[in-house]
């Protein structure tokens, strides 16, 4: 009796050790005893050949430091000889630079009248603009809204715009060959359209237009000015003032984000009040 409950009481202490090997991930025996592979002497391997250093010189070429901004953004000279929307249109629908164009619904570019005192840019279209085809459509643009009508603004009064014409799949962030690729679209659509000045709101439109990789909160309230033309092609640089809040989505964030968007928006009024008064002197 004593010698099957030894019995039973080793089985179970395998069973354990199973088990642990088990939990462990070992599910093969190699050999009959364990070894120590600490006593075994350490494998030499032949030493390795160097390698060439191979420089990315296409990446470094698009990073930029912090505090640089590009001297002139360029509208490419496919589109140089562009002069009105619907040409832009036509040229952006067989639009090949970028990949985003044949996953999109629609191709969302900027509205409004030409010489608006605003031009509002906005991130990569979302879900209802890629649907409506229509920019700061849905959600955003029922807040948007409510942000003009603070400062006394109507959107039909306004040239509005995306970063991007299409929306990157699943709505994630453009890479930067896809910035790169649609930033001449966007460049031709404000020499075409010639805005007083721009709200660029979120941190993807100011990256594109003026090279800055700061976060949105360093960059929000911040006033920039964008420079954009093709002088080899003989035309006009045009200096365009910035200004710089937070993307109209990001009111539901917090009541922080409310309150600086707020602040943001009682400066753009100042600038346009100003901006308006110039105008006047001019004319006088």
């Amino acid at each position: 009796m004593m010698q099957m409950r030894s019995d039973m009481d080793d089985m179970a202490a395998a069973q354990a050790l199973l088990s642990l090997y088990l939990d462990w991930g070992v599910d093969t025996a190699l050999d009959d005893s364990p070894a120590d592979y600490f006593k075994r002497s350490p494998i030499t391997l032949p030493p390795r050949s160097p390698e060439p250093v191979v420089r990315d010189v296409a990446r470094s070429a698009r990073v930029q430091p912090d505090n640089v901004v590009p001297t002139t953004v360029s509208p490419g000279p496919t589109l140089s000889r562009i002069m009105d929307m619907e040409s832009l249109a036509a040229a952006a629908a067989s639009w090949d630079r970028c990949s985003l164009r044949r996953t999109a619904t629609h191709t969302v570019l900027p509205v409004g009248p030409v010489g608006a005192p605003l031009m509002i840019i906005g991130e990569a279209p979302d879900a209802d603009e890629d649907r409506s085809g229509q920019p700061f459509s849905g959600e955003s643009g029922k807040l948007l809204d409510r942000i003009l009508v603070s400062i006394a603004l109507e959107r039909k009064n306004l040239i509005l715009s995306p970063a991007l014409p299409w929306r990157p799949p699943g709505g994630r962030l453009p890479s930067e060959a896809e910035m790169e690729s649609s930033l001449p679209l966007l460049v031709r659509a404000i020499l075409l359209l010639r805005p007083r000045r721009l709200l660029l709101c979120g941190s993807l439109a100011v990256r594109m237009l003026t090279g800055r990789r700061e976060s949105l909160a360093r960059l929000r309230g911040r006033r920039l000015e964008v420079t954009v033309g093709e002088p080899a092609e003989g035309e006009k640089i045009l200096k365009i003032q910035a200004n710089v809040i937070r993307h109209p989505l990001q009111l539901r964030v917090s009541a922080g984000a409310r309150k600086e968007m707020w602040a943001d928006i009682l400066q753009l009024g100042t600038d346009l009040e100003s901006d308006s008064k110039s105008d006047a002197q001019e004319v006088i």
